[in-house]
């Protein structure tokens, strides 16, 4: 009842972590400790199996993707959130953290799709996170029918 939700809803805002530091200050970590353990506890599906790719994709086939007008869709099962990590952020997504500038963070967490103008404006980290997440299930590769490639 004491929870107010953030003005970001996919960012595990400073309450969040002092509710968390609470609950766990017998362990005595520090603040950036407890929400990298967070974000990956609370972005992990928590089911019997993983979101995985029936076929894995390759690092190519995302930028060709890209390159023909397509983009990429968040798989169902994947929770995203973010932290403030010093003057950057780490973005979680199904329980994985990813470094990153904080623009990038928040746009990825409640991004469930990405398209090629998203996919430029992030930084280089983000964009790498981009395609590890990809390659691990995250998200799907979405191509352009045939006939309505740019």
């Amino acid at each position: 009842p004491d929870l107010s939700v953030p003005a970001d809803g996919y960012e595990i805002d400073a309450a969040a972590i002092a509710r968390a530091r609470r609950a766990l200050d017998a362990l005595q970590v520090d603040d950036a400790a407890v929400a990298a353990w967070f974000g990956g506890f609370i972005s992990a599906y928590r089911s019997a199996g993983i979101a995985a790719p029936p076929k894995p994709p390759t690092e190519a086939s995302v930028r060709k993707a890209f390159a023909s007008g397509g983009g990429l869709a968040r798989h169902p099962f994947v929770r995203t959130a973010w932290t403030r990590h010093g003057d950057h952020a780490l973005l979680f997504a199904g329980g994985v953290a990813y470094p990153m500038d904080m623009a990038s963070a928040r746009s990825l967490a409640a991004a469930t799709t990405i398209d090629v103008s998203q996919f430029a404006e992030l930084d280089a980290d983000a964009q790498a996170a981009v395609i590890a997440m990809t390659l691990s299930g995250s998200y799907a590769v979405q191509r352009v029918p045939r006939g309505r490639r740019r």
